[in-house]
C-alpha cells in the first residue's frame, strides 16, 4: 500500500466512472441491437377454448383492445367472407341480441372466450347504420381502430356461416426498450465525469511536486528505489484508466452509429369522456354518411321508378308518396318529376337523446347553392338490426324554432304527451278539421291561420279551382276528406321546451257524377292516362300524401304554428 501513495483519489474515482460508464453504454445500446424487443405485441384469440365453433358472431370487448397503448389491429382470416366493424358496445350488444356469439375478454397476456345466446343465424351485418367503422373482404381483412373502453369489435362472415375463428389482435410496441435511453444518458454522463477527473489529475501532475526547502540534498539509494516503484505503479493504474476510457468511448461511438433510434412511448388511445348526460346515439358526422346512402338509394329508385329499391331507405308517408308518384309517372310520362333528395348541406341535425329503439332524427338538408331551399326530413331506426328510414319529407319549410344542440340531442315525446298544448295524436284530426272548415272549425283558435305558407288558403283554393272547371259543377260533385296518413306522429322538444311535431294526412278527393246515371267527361290528361279513358260513370278518387310540421307550444296561451309541409298526388283510381 505504501507503493500506491503517489496516486490520488481522483484516479481511483475516474477508473470506477469509466468502468460503470462502459457497462451502462454496453447494456443501453445492447438493448437496441442485441436484445431488441418485438416491434408489435400480438395476441391470438383461441375460439376453441371456451367458444363455439358454429357461432355466427364474435365480439371483442373494448377493454381488451385497450390492454396495450396505441391503435389495435385486428386481423381476421376465414374460408370465405370475412367482416369486422367497430361500434359502441351498447349498439353491438343490441345488434347481437340473443344470437349465438363468442365474447373475447381479458387483458395483457391472457384472452378468454365465452359463448352465449341461442339464435343460430343473424342478418348479414354488412352496412348497418350502427357501425362507426367497418371492413369486409374475402378470406382475410385487417381492421385498425383506436381502442375505447366504450366500443367493441364485431366479427362475422355473413350472419349464416360460422364466424371466422382465426383472429389476432396486435398493438405497436411503442416503448420496447424502457431502460435503453436512461442507461445511455447515464453512460455518457459518467464518461464525461471520468474525463473531467482525469483532466484534473493530469494538470495537477504537470505542476510537479513542491520542492524541499533545503537545496542540494541528495537522495539515498532507498529513496530512489521507492520513487521508481511509485512511478511504475502509477503507470500501471494510468494504463488501466486509459483502457477503461477507451472502452467507454468505443461503446459510446458505436452506440452513436446505431441505426435503431430510441422511441419514447406515446399513448394515442383516447376513450370518450364519461358524463352524466346521455349523449345522442349517432353523431352528425356519422349521420352524414347515412344521408349519402339515402340520397343514393333515392336517386336510383327515382330513376328506375323502383318501389323495391326505395323500400331500403324509405317507409311511412315518404314511401307511400314516392311509390304513388312512381305509379302515376309510369302511366303518365308528362307528369312533373318529384323533388329529389339532396343533402349537400345539413343545416339542421336533431338526434334523439338516449340509445333506446326506435331512434328518431330530424334533419334539415339542402343543395350546395347558398340560396338552395331546405327540405325537412324525419328518419327513424326501428330496431338495432334495421337501418334508418325516411318517414316524412317536407319540401316547403319556413323558419324553424331554436333547436337543442346536436351534441345534447332532443327528447322524443309520446303521441299522448301532456307536455304540449295539443297531444301529437290529436293534432292531425284537429288540423284536418281546420282544413275542411277553415275559420269555422272548432279548433281554429288553436292554430295561426295566417301562417307564412298560406297553406290552408292554397288547399281551399285548389278545391275551388276544381269546382270552377268548365262543366264540372253541372255534372259532378267534389268531397274532400282528411284522414290519418301512413306515418305516426313524431314529436321532439325544441330548445325552449315546446314541441316540433310532424304528422301525416291523406287528403282524399272523391269526385262523383251528379246524377245517378251521369257521366263525367273530358277528364284531365293525367286522370285519363291513369284510368285509361277520358270519362267515367263511376267517379274517381284522388289521394294527396300530405306531411305537416308544427311548432306546438307548451301552453294553450300561444297558437300552434305550421312551419313545413309537402303535398304530393300519390293515387288516382276509379271508384267501384
Amino acid at each position: 500500500m505504501e507503493n500506491m501513495e503517489g496516486l490520488t483519489l481522483r484516479f481511483y474515482s475516474a477508473v470506477v466512472l469509466f468502468v460503470v460508464s462502459a457497462l451502462a453504454l454496453i447494456v443501453g445500446f445492447g438493448q437496441q441491437v442485441f436484445w431488441r424487443a418485438p416491434s408489435t405485441i400480438t395476441q391470438t384469440v383461441s375460439i376453441e377454448n371456451g367458444g363455439s365453433a358454429t357461432a355466427p358472431i364474435t365480439v371483442i370487448d373494448g377493454g381488451t383492445l385497450k390492454a396495450h397503448d396505441g391503435k389495435a389491429t385486428i386481423t381476421v382470416d376465414g374460408p370465405a367472407e370475412v367482416f369486422a366493424a367497430v361500434a359502441p358496445t351498447d349498439d353491438v350488444n343490441a345488434w347481437v341480441a340473443d344470437a349465438q356469439s363468442n365474447h373475447v375478454t381479458g387483458t395483457d397476456a391472457d384472452l378468454s372466450v365465452s359463448s352465449e345466446g341461442s339464435e343460430a343465424t343473424t342478418p348479414n351485418p354488412v352496412g348497418s347504420d350502427l357501425w362507426i367503422q367497418e371492413q369486409s373482404g374475402l378470406n382475410q381483412l385487417q381492421l385498425q381502430t383506436e381502442p375505447s373502453a366504450n366500443s367493441s369489435v364485431i366479427i362475422a362472415s355473413n350472419g349464416t356461416d360460422a364466424a371466422p375463428s382465426a383472429i389476432t389482435v396486435s398493438w405497436p410496441n411503442e416503448n420496447p426498450r424502457p431502460w435503453a435511453f436512461p442507461l445511455v444518458v447515464a453512460g455518457y454522463l459518467l464518461l464525461i465525469a471520468g474525463f473531467v477527473l482525469l483532466l484534473i489529475e493530469v494538470i495537477s501532475n504537470r505542476r510537479g511536486p513542491r520542492r524541499r526547502s533545503h537545496r542540494g540534498a541528495r537522495l539515498d539509494r532507498s529513496d530512489v528505489s521507492e520513487l521508481k516503484t511509485r512511478r511504475r505503479h502509477g503507470g500501471s493504474i494510468r494504463s488501466v484508466l486509459a483502457v477503461g476510457a477507451a472502452v467507454a468511448v468505443t461503446v459510446a461511438l458505436t452506440g452513436c452509429s446505431s441505426t435503431s433510434p430510441i422511441v419514447s412511448a406515446t399513448n394515442t388511445a383516447q376513450a370518450p369522456a364519461e358524463t352524466d348526460v346521455e349523449a345522442p346515439p349517432v353523431s352528425k358526422a356519422h349521420f352524414q354518411t347515412i344521408l349519402s346512402e339515402i340520397v343514393s338509394v333515392s336517386d336510383t329508385a327515382d330513376a328506375a321508378l323502383s318501389a323495391d329499391t326505395l323500400s331500403q331507405r324509405f317507409a311511412g308517408e315518404a314511401y307511400a308518396s314516392r311509390v304513388g308518384y312512381y305509379d302515376l309517372k309510369s302511366k303518365y310520362a308528362d307528369k312533373t318529376a318529384i323533388d329529389p333528395i339532396v343533402a349537400d348541406q345539413v343545416p339542421l341535425f336533431l338526434p334523439q337523446t338516449g340509445s333506446d329503439f326506435p331512434r328518431t332524427v330530424i334533419v334539415g338538408v339542402k343543395g350546395a347553392a347558398d340560396d338552395a331551399q331546405p327540405t325537412l326530413m324525419v328518419l327513424q331506426q326501428a330496431t338495432a338490426r334495421e337501418n334508418y328510414k325516411v318517414l316524412s319529407v317536407l319540401s316547403h319549410v319556413s323558419s324553424l324554432p331554436d333547436m337543442p344542440s346536436d351534441v345534447l340531442g332532443s327528447n322524443v315525446l309520446g303521441d299522448d304527451t301532456t307536455q304540449l298544448s295539443v297531444a301529437p295524436k290529436l293534432l292531425g284530426e284537429q288540423f284536418g278539421d281546420v282544413l275542411a272548415n277553415g275559420p269555422d272549425s272548432a279548433y281554429a283558435a288553436k292554430f295561426n291561420l295566417d301562417d307564412s305558407f298560406q297553406f290552408i288558403a292554397q288547399r281551399r283554393q285548389a278545391v275551388a279551382d276544381q269546382n270552377a272547371t268548365e262543366g264540372f259543377a253541372d255534372n259532378a260533385t267534389l268531397t274532400v276528406n282528411y284522414g290519418q296518413g301512413q306515418s305516426d306522429p313524431v314529436a321532439m322538444t325544441t330548445a325552449d321546451g315546446d314541441g316540433l311535431v310532424v304528422i301525416s294526412l291523406d287528403e282524399t278527393w272523391t269526385i262523383k257524377p251528379k246524377e245517378s246515371n251521369g257521366v263525367i267527361k273530358d277528364l284531365p290528361a293525367e286522370d285519363a292516362a291513369v284510368l285509361g279513358k277520358s270519362e267515367t260513370s263511376k267517379g274517381l278518387e284522388r289521394t294527396y300524401s300530405t306531411s305537416l310540421a308544427f311548432t306546438v307550444p307548451k301552453s294553450g296561451d300561444q297558437q300552434i304554428q305550421l312551419v313545413g309541409f309537402s303535398w304530393v298526388l300519390s293515387s288516382i283510381k276509379e271508384l267501384e
